[in-house]
């Protein structure tokens, strides 16, 4: 009867967690991506910033620091595509996440009133 008894309250624990659980695997899952994401961004905007740096020390005389005024504007034009592609991944990650939550959810909500009735 004990055994009974533990057995029926391991499942219901089971089933009582199983929605926390999945839910904790999509914030992990999106979570990894969301990091992933901000380390190629941080490398990315890393090598421009060196670049730039490398580029400032080039300046020798007028002409140079023309030039390299100049090519500001492309750089600034290069950083602003990068901002805005990082604020769509950003996003689109953020949607999915909302998306795949709701579903959960449904499921969660639906999974109770089956086992109400």
């Amino acid at each position: 009867m004990n055994t009974e008894v533990f057995t029926k309250l391991t499942e219901q624990t089971e089933t009582a967690f199983a929605p926390f659980r999945k839910f904790n695997l999509l914030a992990v899952s999106k979570m990894e991506k969301l990091a992933a994401l901000q380390i190629a961004s941080l490398q990315d905007y890393s090598e421009l910033s060196i670049a730039q740096l490398r580029a400032a020390t080039d300046v020798t005389d007028v002409a140079s620091f023309q030039d390299y005024l100049r090519k500001q504007a492309d750089l600034l034009s290069a950083v602003r595509e990068k901002v805005m592609a990082d604020a769509k991944a950003i996003s689109e990650l953020s949607g999915e996440f909302g998306v795949e939550a709701k579903k959960l959810t449904e499921e969660s909500i639906k999974a109770v009133n089956v086992k109400a009735a």
